[in-house]
């Protein structure tokens, strides 16, 4: 038999299954006894029914597992070379950003000292070129890097009991909603900024 001949012959059963127990009444024992022999037919088609999908399922799951093996390698490969560059970038901005810092601490510690005039400390930090957070390449693809706010908890002992069972997504959302309308912060926890590196 054909499989759609067969497919069809299980959707009639089915569909003949579903009108037997519609209809079906248990209003005496001898009805009882027919339950017995009808569950066992409903559980030897729904056996045939299984065993049929099993047929369509387990080779494709082969291929799945067999198309994972394959190139999840591969992807995972791309993924951690995607991390390492980020992390090479992140890393060589900041430092740059880290160097433009150190050379204002200069200046401002010669104008301390009275060995620059302030005018000029000014007029040298504003010629000093910002740390660039993001590049473009020839071929127009855009890496940047940003400092993006996150809610620490320092302490634990000091929240509110209204952020008990300490619900991190609701301290983080309610954190940086204060942080950004410059609000009280909730106590114990503290705005910090961890780096976060994006590619287009």
């Amino acid at each position: 038999m054909n499989e759609d001949k067969e497919l069809e012959v299980y959707k009639g059963k089915s569909d003949g299954m579903v009108k037997m127990v519609e209809s079906t009444k248990v209003t005496n024992e001898s009805e009882s006894k027919e339950i017995a022999d009808k569950i066992k037919n409903i559980k030897l088609l729904k056996t045939a029914i299984k065993a049929k999908m099993d047929k369509s399922i387990i080779p494709a799951k082969a291929v799945i597992e067999e198309a994972k093996s394959t190139y999840m390698p591969m992807i995972e490969k791309c993924e951690w070379a995607e991390r390492e560059l980020k992390k090479k970038f992140t890393d060589y901005t900041l430092a740059e950003e880290e160097k433009r810092i150190e050379k204002e601490i200069k200046i401002a510690e010669r104008v301390e000292r009275g060995t620059m005039k302030t005018e000029t400390a000014i007029r040298k930090i504003e010629e000093m070129p910002e740390a660039k957070r993001t590049v473009k390449s020839e071929e127009g693809a855009t890496i940047s890097v940003k400092k993006v706010p996150i809610a620490v908890i320092r302490d634990t002992s000091k929240i509110p009991d209204e952020f008990w069972e300490i619900n991190i997504p609701k301290v983080n959302k309610e954190a940086l909603r204060r942080h950004k309308e410059n609000l009280e912060q909730i106590p114990g926890v503290e705005i910090e900024y961890r780096v976060d590196t994006s590619i287009r």
